[in-house]
């Protein structure tokens, strides 16, 4: 078994998910992390109920994992039930938490988190905002 095995990966979270509310299925380029909570309190105390996805996107010649999350809300929530609440009684967010046993598995089998590229229109904003502010500088100083 190689140190960049997307199986051992999987099956690292699926052991560390048990505790918790997400469930580990593979997909053909790694795998994703599902749970079903129900959100902080909105207006009038309503609770939304929420899928909780990240997919992960394993690249074994790099050694190297991507991950995206997604929120998508299922409707209000009627009850607790099984589903974990999101407040302020409960000391971590499942979505904190799902990034927390993929950066201890990874660790433990040698995976590290891909680089994501610096986007160009990134680079010209920061750029566009120090220009605008340089230049409010200099006419505040003229006048």
């Amino acid at each position: 078994m190689s140190a960049a095995d997307p199986a051992a990966f999987a099956a690292s979270v699926r052991r560390a998910a048990k505790a918790g509310p997400y469930v580990v299925e593979r997909t053909e380029g790694g795998f994703t992390m599902t749970a079903e909570v129900t959100g902080p309190p909105q207006a009038r105390g309503r609770r939304d109920r929420e899928r909780l996805t990240h997919v992960v996107v394993l690249d074994p010649a790099a050694g190297t994992y991507a991950v995206t999350d997604r929120r998508e809300r299922l409707g209000e929530a009627e009850s607790a039930g099984s589903l974990l609440r999101l407040d302020r009684k409960v000391p971590v967010d499942p979505g904190v938490e799902a990034h927390r046993m993929l950066a201890s598995a990874a660790a433990e089998l040698g995976w590290t988190p891909a680089r994501t590229p610096i986007s160009p229109a990134l680079v010209a904003g920061i750029t566009a905002a120090v220009l605008a502010a340089v230049l409010v500088v200099a006419l505040l100083l003229i006048l």
